[in-house]
């Protein structure tokens, strides 16, 4: 097999190693890093022994552009349709900016021949979206009778937002529900100093490929959480995707109104 070396630094001061068990890899994806020049390098090991490191090589991820956009490339969103002839389009917004956006709203058209066949359009479930933070969408609309592409439009949104309230969340199960299904347990904590209302937790599904497969919420049985008050929620969050699909990791965001 083979370890594998990041580092922002090219002396590997504090690199971050992964295993590649198999000798037959030959690709690995990093995903997520923020922008910035990170240095790689490789050694081949057995039961007994590793070689020496390989030569480095680099890689730099540019930064964004300022603003709110919709992370559009085929790693990071799904698109589907389920056997009712719904067409889903999944994936998530990111908040370039130095404020909090509100009414974050994302639009995807569909397109044949140059008309357009289908629109569909979805907000963000959380009520603001922090700086350099990401969060899930859902578009779902009817299947169009005929498409060839389709394109995203520069989300619309508010730079007006406020943060939200400081609710601490914890995981207690997370698990199969019958078929194309997941249950999430948890609980929300209200860490503010005064009363809450509507809290709510939002769960994204990922797939092995770090694409959005799921993004479902739900909120919390007290409708009122006080200060220091704990209540549990459950998500149940459908995979419509056809075939099998495994969830690879999850992640959990919670809101309310102070």
């Amino acid at each position: 097999g083979y370890i594998l070396q990041e580092d922002s630094s090219p002396i590997f001061t504090h690199p971050i190693s992964s295993t590649l068990g198999s000798k037959d890899v030959t690709t690995y994806t990093v995903y997520s890093n923020p922008p910035g020049t990170y240095y790689y390098r490789l050694a081949a090991y057995n039961p007994y022994e590793a070689s020496l490191w390989s030569n480095t090589q680099s890689a730099t991820v540019a930064p964004s552009p300022p603003g709110v956009h919709v992370m559009d490339n085929f790693t990071t969103f799904s698109i589907f349709h389920d056997n009712q002839w719904f067409r889903y389009v999944l994936g998530e917004v990111v908040n370039n900016t130095n404020a909090y956006a509100s009414n974050v709203l994302v639009t995807a058209t569909f397109t044949e021949a140059g008309s357009i066949v289908g629109v569909g359009s979805s907000y963000l479930h959380l009520s603001s979206l922090e700086p350099r933070r990401v969060s899930c969408f859902s578009i779902v609309i009817p299947e169009p009778l005929s498409w060839y592409t389709f394109t995203f439009s520069a989300p619309s949104y508010n730079l007006d937002g406020l943060p939200r309230p400081n609710l601490a969340l914890t995981l207690t199960n997370f698990s199969p529900y019958f078929s194309h299904a997941y249950r999430v347990d948890g609980m929300l904590r209200n860490d503010e100093l005064s009363a809450v209302h509507f809290p709510s937790a939002l769960v994204t599904l990922y797939d092995m490929n770090n694409a959005v497969i799921g993004c479902e919420h739900a909120q919390t049985i007290s409708s009122t959480l006080e200060s220091a008050q704990i209540s549990p929620f459950t998500i149940y969050a459908p995979i419509n995707i056809p075939g099998d699909v495994v969830t690879s990791t999850i992640k959990l965001q919670a809101d309310g109104i102070k």
